[in-house]
């Protein structure tokens, strides 16, 4: 049976996530939007507590393998969910966690290389080492500005659109697409994270490397 939790992360390759997690809770101030309440360990729907993320900043071995974390072994940092508290979410492909990562993605004090949100198929078959399950990012895909797979939402910065293309990102056949105010796109696959998302199908019309060897 699928776990129905949601992973994602915002990744900082040449950075300190830790850092940005510590200016993030710091320096945020409640008065200048509604939407969320930020602690040192979550950040929450001001309206709707149950529609929160637990975030973290973990440090890993540089040389971890790839599958040894549900996160790739960089600078990472990492929001995650538990089913109980993604089924809180009412909406249509429970939007109100999409909107959520977004508007994290829009606070954060320094711009990521990447940022993604798995659903619960993705996050709990990389935990579990299943082939064709692969992390979205590698340093090696960063380096090109590129994702390495595909994720249920999935937010390309400046750099990405420029090497992917801002026509064809907006083009994609998915259930949404929302150009942010910076320039970077974000991309939401259908699908109900707790269940399945159509994952598989965007990495196809992205052309990703881990598409190219997945065995089915």
């Amino acid at each position: 049976m699928v776990e129905g939790n949601i992973h994602g992360a915002f990744v900082y390759p040449d950075g300190s996530a830790e850092a940005v997690k510590q200016r993030l809770f710091g320096e945020f101030d409640p008065s200048t939007n509604g939407l969320e309440r930020i602690d040192d360990r979550r950040i929450q729907l001001a309206d709707d507590e149950r529609i929160q993320f637990h975030v973290e900043a973990p440090e890993y071995e540089p040389d971890a393998p790839e599958g040894a974390t549900i996160t790739p072994p960089l600078s990472c940092l990492v929001v995650n969910r538990y089913e109980g508290g993604v089924a809180y979410a009412r909406g249509e492909g429970r939007d109100e966690y999409v909107d959520l990562f977004v508007t994290v993605y829009e606070h954060l004090p320094e711009r990521p290389a990447a940022g993604y949100l798995m659903g619960g198929d993705q996050s709990s078959g990389i935990r579990n080492g299943t082939a064709g399950y692969r992390h979205p990012v590698t340093a090696e895909s960063l380096g090109s500005d590129e994702f390495n797979d595909a994720a249920w939402v999935m937010v390309f910065t400046p750099p990405m659109v420029e090497q992917y293309g801002r026509d064809r990102l907006l083009g994609l056949s998915v259930r949404r697409v929302e150009e942010l105010g910076d320039g970077s796109i974000a991309v939401v696959a259908p699908g109900d994270p707790t269940q399945y998302t159509e994952w598989r199908d965007l990495a196809a019309q992205l052309d990703v490397p881990a598409a190219a060897d997945r065995p089915y």
